[in-house]
């Protein structure tokens, strides 16, 4: 532990004021690295690319000068995790995040994502130090990774926790549970922390999900965007159901194919756009 807060010292004394970065990237000098993000052409469009979905998922927290706080729907090999590959890189590009944390567990044998891979939570602070993008394994809880991500927002570091395996990282609840901290003593809930108020000092969270009903309701309630792949079934109509996705929405979010999504927000009407990936 000594090593964490050391290292979270560290970097809270070089970091720039996230007051800055809100100020800055609040004024536009975030937005304007971002193709598209002003979106206007895109919703005259049927169709757009994943580049201007990706923006247009990161504009609600651009303005707002804030973390984001994103959820990603859809069925497995859909092209969750390929836009979650995007989206951190735009993320960093933007300012939205000084650091990102990615839980990756899916597979045992090697990761899904390009980063600094660390097996145990020790390694997190020399992994930080040799990059900004920090893949954290299997032997790495979710819980963990929350905690940290927690601790470097808190110490004014604008910082992104994605997390691929959202319901192993729950244990497949409905509820944000309790874990344990680095050193060794029961811990708060991070995730709810990070949910609820992070974004508010710069903290975003980014959970990947093939079925929605297995979130938390205060996730699904809070989430800035709603990134929908294919889904169908009951999956898709609990969406329909707690408002997230419009019916009016419902037949194009069935037809899907692999790559394509959807974005909804609680603030604005649905566009009405598809978009694609270009592979």
């Amino acid at each position: 532990m000594r090593t964490l807060s050391g290292l979270v010292s560290r970097k809270a004394a070089a970091a720039t004021d996230v007051s800055d970065v809100r100020g800055e990237i609040s004024q536009g000098k975030g937005r304007s690295k971002l193709a598209g993000i002003q979106g206007q052409e895109a919703r005259s469009k049927a169709t757009a690319t994943r580049a201007e979905g990706i923006a247009a998922a990161l504009a609600p927290a651009l303005a707002a000068g804030e973390g984001c706080r994103l959820l990603v729907y859809g069925r497995t090999r859909w092209g969750k995790s390929a836009f979650a590959r995007h989206l951190v890189a735009a993320a960093l590009d933007a300012g939205v995040a000084e650091t990102v944390l990615i839980h990756d567990v899916k597979f045992p044998d090697h990761a899904q994502f390009s980063g600094e891979e660390v097996t145990a939570i020790t390694q997190i602070g020399s992994a930080m130090q040799r990059g900004r993008v920090v893949v954290l394994r299997p032997t790495v809880s979710a819980m963990e990774a929350a905690h940290v991500a927690k601790l470097l927002a808190e110490h004014r570091e604008p910082t992104l926790i994605l997390v691929d395996e959202t319901r192993r990282a729950l244990g497949g609840s409905q509820i944000w549970c309790d874990g344990r901290n680095p050193d060794g003593t029961q811990g708060p809930r991070s995730f709810e922390w990070l949910c609820l108020e992070g974004g508010g000092v710069g903290a975003s969270l980014v959970l990947l999900v093939q079925r929605p009903r297995q979130l938390p309701g205060d996730a699904v309630d809070s989430a800035q965007v709603h990134v929908v792949f294919g889904l169908g079934g009951r999956s898709l109509a609990y969406l329909v159901a707690a408002g997230t996705v419009p019916p009016e929405a419902a037949a194009t979010v069935r037809a899907l194919k692999p790559g394509a999504f959807c974005l909804f927000t609680d603030d604005e009407e649905w566009s009405g756009i598809t978009y694609y990936s270009p592979e």
